[in-house]
């Protein structure tokens, strides 16, 4: 007979890496800190950063963040943002970016999770086994950049692979809400604008954690999409409020 495979949530760690001590044996860490950094400076150069003073994550279960997505900015806006808060943090990007020369390096030292449709089976199993391991996991469940006509309620339908990590995994997901990304580097231009006469503002916020307590699917990942839609119209009201 096969030999049976270990049950993964009896070998979860106690305590997760949500904090500098508790990363310093990952293997991307450092290199994440780094250019995270890195990111983080070249985004101030090219608009108003405003990122939450703070961050209170659990210690006792995994934490797998759920963002909306508007631009491929927002690589980089996750990268800035979990170095500001000194986490190191795995984040599912699209698989075809790993084949880019420069890039496809960069997001693999970063410690990323390819992922597409062909690949989505294998997405999720690392994304499980890196959960469970102590790592702090980013998707952004829309799975593509949504155009604004496809958003009225601020986010895109989420699909249904986080809700099955979730039940897989025990862990919370904390939703994120980013706007401006799609302002500073808009869907169809090769690169960001540079904001040098006009800095716009890209504003991250974070929700009250959320736990699914059925196996509802999409019951789940609509109650999360929601959120996250409800956090992203606030913030453009505040946004616009400001200026």
């Amino acid at each position: 007979m096969p030999e049976a495979k270990p049950d993964l949530h009896e070998t979860r760690t106690k305590l997760y890496w949500n904090s500098r001590a508790n990363t310093v044996d990952n293997q991307y860490a450092e290199y994440f800190r780094r250019h995270g950094g890195h990111m983080h400076s070249a985004l101030n150069r090219i608009c108003n950063v405003d990122y939450p003073n703070e961050l209170h994550l659990p210690e006792d279960a995994p934490i797998l963040f759920a963002a909306n997505h508007r631009s491929f900015l927002d690589i980089a806006v996750a990268a800035s943002l979990f170095s500001h808060f000194d986490l190191t943090c795995r984040f599912q990007v699209q698989a075809r970016m790993f084949t880019k020369p420069v890039v496809g390096k960069w997001l693999t030292n970063l410690g990323c999770i390819p992922t597409n449709r062909a690949t989505k089976q294998q997405a999720e199993d690392t994304t499980v086994e890196s959960l469970l391991a102590g790592h702090t996991v980013a998707v952004m469940p829309e799975g593509r950049l949504v155009p604004p006509e496809e958003r009225p309620l601020g986010v895109g339908p989420g699909r249904l692979g986080i809700s099955r990590i979730v039940e897989r995994t025990g862990a919370v997901v904390i939703p994120v809400a980013c706007t401006g990304s799609g302002k500073i580097w808009p869907r169809g231009r090769p690169v960001p604008k540079t904001g040098l006469f006009n800095k716009r503002t890209l504003r991250v916020r974070f929700g009250e954690p959320l736990a699914f307590t059925g196996n509802d699917h999409q019951a789940n990942v609509d109650e999360l999409m929601a959120t996250i839609g409800a956090l992203v119209r606030q913030q453009e009201i505040d946004v616009a409020n400001t200026n």
